[in-house]
């Protein structure tokens, strides 16, 4: 797909009240670690990525970013397995700025330069069965027609139990929901 549009989210002079709770949000919330691993504003301090187009819909930009914050705060996923589909859903849809801060914030889960470089390739060798089912299901779901549920592969679904499957598929539709919004209105990794 590509942009029909180029947005820049607002400056922070421009904003009313509902997008100023977003961006406090994003800037002070459970997300102001990642300050630290990757740029969440640019240099006239509009929010990038997924947060600046938070504010196109503060009511409904506001409880997405609140289900990233759920997966962060109350999955059974690990912080390594999490990145490993988010990335899986970043070489997939080709999300420059997915690929951009979930390549940060997959290292200090613990993924390493290589293992972070394989999955943008779309290739993942895991460090353990588990690793290997979020990645073979995250590319099977990714794959899988619009119109039809995916093949899972069935030994990776075996390794998963039913709130980690859950949770698992409900990452990559998050992510991929994201990516799919960010290519809309033309939003890439900050240069």
């Amino acid at each position: 797909m590509t942009a029909s549009r180029t947005y820049r989210a607002p400056r922070p002079a421009e904003l009313d009240e509902e997008q100023r709770g977003v961006r406090a949000t994003v800037l002070e919330g459970s997300r102001a670690p990642q300050r630290a691993l990757l740029r969440l504003e640019d240099d006239e301090e509009r929010l990038l990525g997924p947060f600046g187009l938070a504010l196109l819909s503060p009511g409904i930009g506001s409880r997405s970013l609140a289900v990233g914050a759920a997966f962060r705060a109350a999955s059974v996923l690990t912080a390594r397995g999490r990145e490993i589909a988010i990335l899986t859903v970043a070489a997939v849809t080709g999300c420059s700025y997915e690929r951009y801060a979930h390549a940060a914030v997959g290292r200090s889960a613990g993924l390493t330069e290589e293992e972070v470089a394989a999955l943008l390739d779309g290739r993942f060798p895991g460090r353990d069965a588990v690793e290997r089912a979020v990645h073979g299901i995250a590319l099977a779901y990714l794959a899988a027609s619009s119109g039809e549920g995916p093949a899972l592969p069935e030994e990776a679904v075996a390794v998963l139990d039913d709130r980690a499957l859950y949770e698992l598929v409900m990452l990559l539709g998050h992510y991929r929901s994201l990516a799919l919004a960010m290519d809309v209105f033309g939003v890439g990794a900050p240069r």
